[in-house]
C-alpha cells in the first residue's frame, strides 16, 4: 500500500508540475551540464548569423500562480556584431502585465523589448519580453542567480534566473566568439 501512495503521489505532482509549466519548458534547472546538454547551436540560412540557444526554463512570477518560461539566445552576425536576449514568456491569467522595465536586485537596469502579446482565451494571455543583456550582465548572472524584477503598466514580476543556467550559455558563447 505504502508503494501505492507513493507512485500517486509521483504521478499527480509530476502531472502538476506538468500544467503549470508553459508549454515545453524545463521545469528544473539542474547543473551547468543538464543545461549545457540542452543548448543548440545553428546557422540561420538567411542572415548567415550564428545562432546559439539554451533551453527554455520555467519560474514563478514571484509567489503568484503566473509564471515564466525563460531562455538565453544570441546571434552573431558576420560583421561581428552580436546581440544576448533572455527570452521571457510570461504566461498570466490577470489579463496583460505590459511589461516595459527590467532591472536586477542591485538596480541595475536592462533593456527591454516587448513583442505583441498571445491572448489564449478569456483567462490566459502570454506575453512576450526581449531582456538585452550586454557581456557584463551575462557575466554576473554566471557568477550567482539573479532576481529579475520585470515592471509592467497593469503588474510586475519578479523572477529568478538561475546560475547554471547564464554560466552554461555564457561558456558556450565564449566557445562560438573565439571560433571566428
Amino acid at each position: 500500500m505504502k508503494t501505492y501512495s507513493t507512485v500517486l503521489a509521483l504521478s499527480i505532482t509530476s502531472l502538476l508540475m506538468g500544467c503549470s509549466s508553459i508549454g515545453g519548458d524545463q521545469v528544473s534547472v539542474g547543473s551547468a551540464t543538464d543545461v549545457n546538454e540542452n543548448i543548440t547551436y545553428q546557422i540561420d540560412p538567411i542572415t548567415k548569423s550564428r545562432d546559439l540557444q539554451t533551453a527554455s526554463y520555467w519560474a514563478k512570477c514571484d509567489e503568484k500562480l503566473d509564471g515564466v518560461g525563460y531562455r538565453y539566445r544570441t546571434s552573431v552576425y558576420q560583421d561581428g556584431r552580436e546581440q544576448t536576449e533572455l527570452y521571457v514568456r510570461l504566461k498570466s491569467s490577470r489579463g496583460t502585465y505590459g511589461i516595459h522595465k527590467a532591472f536586477n536586485q542591485q538596480g541595475q537596469s536592462y533593456k527591454v523589448k516587448t513583442y505583441q502579446p498571445e491572448i489564449k482565451s478569456d483567462s490566459v494571455v502570454y506575453e512576450h519580453i526581449g531582456i538585452i543583456f550586454s557581456p557584463e550582465q551575462l557575466h554576473q548572472a554566471s557568477q550567482t542567480p539573479i532576481n529579475l524584477h520585470l515592471i509592467g503598466n497593469n503588474n510586475n514580476c519578479t523572477i529568478i534566473v538561475e546560475q547554471p543556467v547564464s554560466f552554461a550559455f555564457e561558456e558556450n558563447l565564449k566557445a562560438l566568439l573565439a571560433q571566428k
